[in-house]
C-alpha cells in the first residue's frame, strides 16, 4: 500500500507585491501582517506552561531556555508539549514542513524537527 507524505501543517503564499511596485516577500516578517510583532508559533509545556520553543515574527527559532520574552500568545498557532516533536507529530514517520511560505519557490519553511530554512 503506497503512503502519502502528510500535508504541510501550516502553508502561506507570500504575498506577491509590498507597497507601490511588485516586490517578493522573502521573510516571515514580510508575510504577515503582525503589528504586535507576535510570536509566530510556541510550544508550551503542559507541566508550568513554560515555553519551549518559539518561531519569532522575524523567523528565528528559540528553544529552552527561550532567548528573550516569549509574546503572551502566537500569530499562527500555540500548542501543547514538551517539545516541538511533542506538539507537532508526523504522521506514520514522515518528515512533512510544519510550515511553508512560497511564492511559486519555497522562501521559509520550518521542518519536521522545528528547524527554520530559508531559500530551500
Amino acid at each position: 500500500m503506497a503512503t502519502t507524505k502528510p500535508a504541510t501543517v501550516l502553508a502561506v503564499k507570500a504575498p506577491g507585491t509590498v507597497g507601490s511596485a511588485p516586490s517578493l516577500s522573502t521573510t516571515p516578517s514580510q508575510t504577515f501582517t503582525n503589528v504586535s510583532q507576535q510570536d509566530l508559533i510556541q510550544v508550551i509545556s503542559p507541566a508550568g506552561g513554560a515555553v519551549v520553543y518559539r518561531l519569532d515574527y522575524t523567523g528565528a527559532v528559540f528553544t529552552a531556555p527561550s532567548i528573550g520574552v516569549p509574546t503572551p500568545t502566537a500569530l499562527l498557532t500555540r500548542r501543547s508539549g514538551k517539545s516541538f516533536a511533542q506538539a507537532f507529530p508526523q504522521l506514520n514517520g514522515d518528515s512533512a514542513d510544519v510550515l511553508t511560505i512560497s511564492n511559486g519557490a519555497i522562501l521559509f519553511r520550518i521542518d519536521a524537527n522545528g528547524v527554520a530554512h530559508t531559500n530551500s
